[in-house]
């Protein structure tokens, strides 16, 4: 039997600070239930860094309600760098209606 791992990420700077209950079951069902023999809760702008094979730049993730612009530096999110901005998606859609 081979050994799996399982990489999920999280929401945003809000969702860290308020869910430790949350996260603590999601690591107790991945490591009890699911048998993963790595479990890994990452930033979710952190893929995108990724899929572009660096570890160091700047996010800027625009969302429906929010766009949110995060440092990143060796792979590690900045919040306190971190800016958070109401203009996004939804605010699009209203000029261009």
């Amino acid at each position: 039997m081979t050994e799996s791992s399982l990489t999920l990420s999280e929401g945003n700077e809000k969702f860290l600070r308020e869910s430790r209950k949350y996260r603590e079951k999601l690591v107790k069902k991945a490591f009890e239930e699911l048998k993963v023999a790595q479990f890994a809760l990452v930033p979710p702008q952190l893929p995108m860094l990724m899929s572009e094979m660096v570890l160091d730049g700047v996010v800027v993730d625009i969302g429906h309600e929010v766009t949110q612009i995060v440092p990143f530096v060796d792979g590690r999110a900045c919040y306190h760098k971190a800016a958070a901005f109401p203009a996004a998606g939804m605010f699009v859609d209203h000029i261009l209606a």
